[in-house]
């Protein structure tokens, strides 16, 4: 096992981030590094980790399995990091993962959606502060027939986040449309994608293939690059034609709905999980007070991330990774005295005199299953303007 506060200066502990600053995730990393360092400076104000600052070393993770292998290999073997946070991408964790449970190193991700995580086994030594797929998945299954939808086509990248809501979709929406008796068309047709695409990818070529099996909706199932291709494809060449479009919760954004045109976008659908309560209402005034721009998915469950961390640092006494991970749930779930963003100095405090503590977070309560997953409510929403309405939450 490794503690970085042995072969660290006394008065700072250090520990990795990984996030994909190159790659489809990339207009994601700024913002969650934000987040992050957000809680980083209320983590120091309030007293550090075992009475010594900490501070993060980030490392480019570029949004591909290479990269993940990269970064925990800088983290583990050179730096000996006892704890990493992150990565964004699904397969980026996923790699990752491959080298930091042999390891004893603790991974915790503020973005891996993917249901591959929930049955990995990982014995105790990953936890993810934003939940899987699958409930967002099942509730848009729900929501498209009870609209009608019984045909939805899946535009699928080549990646375990998009594999993993398709899985999800697909499966949600046969139990619902198909019958014994009845063959089931309720996926009209996929097409997987090699992704990152390229700009000279044939968009327009995996639309025309969609488009004549006549499906009533289509789901992107995509990071945000290759949503913008096929929307601005099908906008160029197929603009009569009239479908719901569905975007994964990455790609539902201002910055997706303007690159394509919100007169083109307006009521595109997508299903996230819900922020809402007096901890995102803290975190959501903070982050864009301090940065001038919207708090954007993600943002939140970063600033979890560290805090989260750093509370259960304090708890286990050490920043070896098995520990930590050990009394991870003694803060995050009930019961205990509540305490939330910005009240990291009284958590401390509470944490030292023994006292049981139940941290309900800046993206919501961070719950941890057995698994390492928290729950969240989902939120249906369409996009209206330059932006993403709730219509359902649930």
């Amino acid at each position: 096992m490794f503690s970085c506060g042995d072969e660290k200066a006394k008065n700072e502990i250090t520990l990795g981030f990984a996030n994909d600053f190159t790659g489809s995730l990339s207009s994601k990393a700024r913002a969650v590094d934000n987040g992050a360092r957000l809680a980083l400076k209320e983590v120091n104000a309030g007293g550090g980790v075992l009475d010594n600052a900490l501070s993060i070393e980030v490392f480019d993770s570029r949004g591909v399995a290479a990269g993940g292998e990269a970064a925990a290999k800088h983290f583990i073997d050179v730096k000996r990091y006892p704890i990493i946070f992150g990565p964004l991408g699904s397969d980026v964790g996923l790699k990752m993962l491959e080298f930091t449970v042999p390891a004893g190193v603790l991974l915790i991700s503020p973005s891996n959606t993917s249901t591959d995580f929930t049955t990995y086994p990982h014995h105790g030594l990953y936890f993810r502060t934003i939940p899987s797929q699958a409930a967002p998945m099942y509730r848009l299954g729900d929501y498209l027939f009870a609209t009608g939808h019984r045909r939805v086509a899946i535009l699928e990248g080549d990646n375990a986040y998009a594999k993993s809501m398709a899985t999800e979709l697909r499966k949600r929406l046969e139990q619902l449309i198909c019958t014994d008796a009845t063959p089931c068309a309720a996926i009209s047709s996929e097409i997987h994608y090699k992704e990152p695409a390229p700009s000279t990818y044939g968009f327009k070529a995996d639309l025309d293939t969609v488009y004549g099996q006549y499906p009533d909706a289509v789901f992107l199932s995509s990071y945000p690059p290759e949503a913008i291709g096929y929307l601005n494809a099908w906008k160029s060449n197929l603009g009569s034609w009239k479908v719901t479009w569905i975007a994964s919760d990455t790609a539902a954004t201002r910055d997706v709905l303007e690159n394509v045109g919100t007169t083109h976008t307006d009521g595109m659908l997508s299903a996230s999980f819900a922020r809402s309560g007096p901890g995102w209402d803290y975190f959501k005034n903070l982050y864009e007070t301090t940065f001038a721009e919207e708090a954007d998915a993600r943002t939140a469950e970063a600033y979890d991330m560290i805090f989260l961390t750093a509370l259960a640092i304090n708890k286990a006494g050490s920043t070896d990774g098995a520990a930590v991970a050990a009394v991870m749930r003694d803060i995050s779930n009930p019961p205990g005295i509540v305490v939330g963003p910005g009240e990291y100095a009284r958590a401390v405090t509470l944490v030292k005199e023994g006292t049981d503590i139940n941290y309900e977070g800046a993206a919501g309560p961070q719950d941890f299953d057995a698994a390492g997953d928290p729950q969240a409510p989902v939120a249906l929403t369409r996009a209206s303007g330059s932006q993403f309405v709730t219509i359902e939450v649930r």
